[in-house]
């Protein structure tokens, strides 16, 4: 059996592409033969590498989107030699082939002011609204995406409250859920001695909001507390220049850009608290790696995220009620702290992400209709 992969840039580095790549390891345990397509082309056996600096360059600055259409269109034209397809990214064009598509957003193609507001955390009026939604409108073109519903495709979600959402989008369509993976060590808590230190890790852009967790932590200093705060990840352009000139006139916050994975792994491991600003972030990897790494996560009160921090102490809809709950936490004790800690390790979303080989492999082995016994086995 021949199945095709589709993502927009495997080379993107960010929780999508980590999740799609742990998908492939499943399938590639199977008695199967997997190709891979995006953005630099067709991958026989294995995920496309870069095709020179040139198209490195461009496919970093074509939009998600864009990309994804456009590598939708490709698919469309592969998929006669294909038995399967499977859209990693989100929904893909209807094809005359079965398909299981993964959505980490409830819908990437729907130019719904509802499904832009879902996909991307901001809540674009006016203009703005306006062209997103021409620009969502030229991709679907692209992609080849219909109104009809695609009656062949089998579709997973993200979070349960990525399925409730693309509800609106697939009416009547049952969606399975499959968290995406979370690897690592478990490390042990730790106890705030001195300073407090925060982080925000992830891409810099702008409906990450890094602007809101360098406001909690001026809160905190002008409390009392002293707090330091440490910004990890990779960006470019205008959102990337702000949150360099707020970092600029404060010595207590710290940017790191695109650092290697063991200064990364070190700089998580010495947080206290994580902040997590997105508005309805779908599902969080990094907040299950904080968890992980011994890093008490605080997240916004809406999206995915929440089915891993359930905890309501642990969410916020201000940054003075996120700087109010950090305190408490501190005052709590290290006892508390640890309890907090051990209380996210057992929830029910992060153990579904620790165990991703096992759920996904099962769901592949139904949708590919392999033997009974394999599933099992699985």
């Amino acid at each position: 059996m021949k199945i095709l992969v589709v993502h927009p840039n495997f080379q993107a580095g960010g929780g999508a592409e980590r999740a799609a790549m742990r998908l492939i390891d499943c399938l590639g345990a199977m008695p199967l033969s997997v190709d891979c397509l995006d953005i630099h082309g067709l991958g026989a056996g294995r995920v496309p590498s870069r095709r020179g600096r040139l198209v490195g360059f461009l496919a970093a600055l074509s939009p998600a989107l864009l990309a994804y259409a456009l590598v939708c269109r490709k698919a469309r034209k592969l998929a006669k030699h294909y038995d399967r397809i499977i859209w990693s990214f989100g929904e893909g064009p209807d094809l005359a082939i079965p398909a299981l598509a993964w959505h980490h957003a409830p819908s990437v193609f729907d130019p719904s002011p509802e499904m832009l507001r879902a996909q991307t955390g901001v809540d674009r009026k006016g203009i703005r609204l306006r062209l997103r939604q021409i620009h969502v409108h030229m991709c679907r073109r692209i992609a080849g995406i219909g109104s009809q519903q695609q009656s062949q495709t089998q579709r997973l979600a993200n979070s349960e409250w990525t399925a409730e959402i693309a509800g609106h989008a697939f009416p009547g369509v049952k969606f399975h859920l499959l968290y995406p993976p979370v690897s690592g060590c478990i490390l042990p808590a730790r106890q705030i001695v001195g300073s407090c230190r925060l982080v925000v890790l992830g891409r810099i852009v702008a409906n990450k909001r890094i602007a809101e967790a360098i406001e909690i932590s001026d809160t905190l200093r002008a409390a009392g507390a002293p707090v330091q705060l440490d910004i990890i990840g990779r960006g470019r352009g205008r959102a990337l220049r702000q949150v360099e000139k707020l970092c600029a006139r404060r010595a207590h916050v710290s940017l790191h850009l695109d650092p290697p994975d063991d200064k990364c792994r070190k700089l998580l491991r010495r947080a206290d608290f994580a902040i997590h600003s997105f508005r309805g972030e779908h599902f969080g990897i990094a907040a299950a790696e904080e968890i992980l790494a011994g890093t008490i996560p605080l997240v916004f009160d809406d999206g995915g995220i929440c089915e891993l921090v359930p905890d309501p102490r642990l969410r916020f809809h201000t940054s003075l009620r996120a700087a109010e709950n950090i305190l408490a936490l501190v005052m709590a004790g290290p006892q508390k702290q640890a309890t907090t800690l051990a209380a996210l390790r057992n929830g029910a979303a992060f153990l579904a992400a620790r165990n991703f080989d096992r759920v996904a492999t099962r769901i592949l082995m139904q949708w590919l209709d392999l033997p009974k016994d394999m599933a099992d086995a699985a």
